[in-house]
């Protein structure tokens, strides 16, 4: 992601929208959703 990718998912979160970072780049497709599984996934294992 952009530097100003981050940014507007920060800003949709400071608007109000509750819902988790990674949820919402995906929506606005930053990244793909499996590629935050896979991310998700490897953090959870360390």
């Amino acid at each position: 992601m952009t530097p100003e990718q981050v940014l507007q998912v920060l800003d949709a979160q400071e608007a109000g929208d509750t819902r988790r970072f990674g949820d919402i780049a995906v929506e606005l497709g930053f990244i793909e959703d499996n590629s935050l599984k896979q991310y998700v996934d490897y953090m959870e294992s360390e």
